[in-house]
């Protein structure tokens, strides 16, 4: 079975070398990818197309725009644009959304993604949460029928590390909460003087800070596995955010590596985080996310608590577990074909 897993237009062209140093690719692009090379260990024939640089990597042959308006594939899962069904010829079409809306433009040109939201060339929609999921159907009248397939994180990438004392983390875009984190931190220093954060931003969104806080060290773009490095170092994900997250991979990063999540009820995080971590209000006062901190820095008992339900939660939402889902669904259109 010949499958498409098109990532669409790009800033720039992506390259294979890209995704190895870690230069800037979205974490849609990131899964995408990952899920192509996944799927060619269970025989499917696998393609990753879009703006790419065209070439053959880890059993996955990648496509640029004209490659894969060239090809004839037996299932094509497009990521965030929704008009592929209009360019690409496969018997079968699935739309992986990952945001709750999809691109409809391209260098000021509407490319009338919307009309195929109900076509009878669409066979399903993905959606990463039941949030999510109810999102995109009311939002768009969608009939279409809608699947949950949430994320997954590459286990190999995590070394279990001793827990450094009082560490924060802080890893998303910098409008997702890191401005009011920084905001209430002398707060955080009053109850926890030795209390330390790292901060990791996305090349995406870099943070506007002229000073970082006492404390506060920003590492900028790094690697997956610097990331997941620093992550299992660290003790608590302080993350006071009003970001409507579809599924929130760094949540799911952070209960793996053993770090407390301290965030908001917001979004699919009631979901990702769950009763796993600490769900505030948005609303909630700085004073009420510290005194969270508070309590869990007087007993070793909740905290190991919190962390060995979110670490046995997140590691069935691996790659060897994820994949399984995937498999089951292209095998249905498999049987159809």
């Amino acid at each position: 079975m010949k499958v498409l897993i098109y990532i669409g237009y790009q800033k720039k062209e992506l390259r294979y070398q890209d995704f190895i140093d870690g230069n800037e690719i979205g974490g849609t692009e990131i899964t995408a990818l990952k899920l192509s090379e996944e799927l060619s260990k269970y025989g499917f024939e696998m393609y990753f197309g879009g703006e790419v640089e065209p070439g053959y990597h880890n059993n996955v042959e990648w496509l640029d725009l004209v490659g894969c308006s060239s090809k004839h594939f037996d299932v094509s899962i497009s990521a965030s644009y929704l008009h592929f069904i209009g360019t690409i010829d496969s018997k079968h079409h699935i739309f992986w959304w990952h945001n709750t809306d999809f691109y409809s433009w391209k260098d000021g040109e509407d490319m009338y993604g919307a009309k195929y939201l109900n076509n009878h060339k669409l066979n399903k929609h993905i959606a990463l949460t039941n949030w999510h999921k109810d999102v995109i159907r009311d939002k768009y009248n969608i009939k279409v029928p809608i699947d949950i397939i949430g994320n997954a994180i590459d286990r190999k990438t995590f070394n279990k590390k001793h827990k450094v004392r009082d560490s924060f983390i802080y890893s998303s875009a910098a409008d997702r909460g890191l401005y009011r984190l920084l905001h209430m931190w002398p707060e955080v220093l009053l109850e926890l003087p030795n209390a330390t954060l790292n901060v990791f931003c996305p090349g995406y969104s870099q943070p506007d800070v002229e000073e970082w806080p006492e404390g506060v060290t920003y590492h900028g773009t790094v690697s997956q596995e610097y990331l997941h490095e620093w992550q299992s170092k660290s003790e608590y994900w302080l993350h006071p955010s009003d970001y409507e997250e579809t599924y929130c991979i760094t949540a799911l990063e952070m209960q793996y590596a053993g770090v407390i999540p301290v965030t908001t009820n917001v979004a699919a995080l009631n979901e990702v985080v769950g009763n796993r971590g600490f769900l505030l209000d948005p609303s909630e006062t700085n004073k009420s996310f510290i005194s969270i901190i508070k309590e869990l820095k007087r007993s070793s008992t909740l905290r190991d608590t919190f962390r060995n339900k979110g670490y046995q939660w997140a590691k069935q939402q691996s790659w060897p577990v994820r994949i399984l889902e995937w498999v089951e669904l292209l095998k249905q259109h498999e049987d159809e074909n």
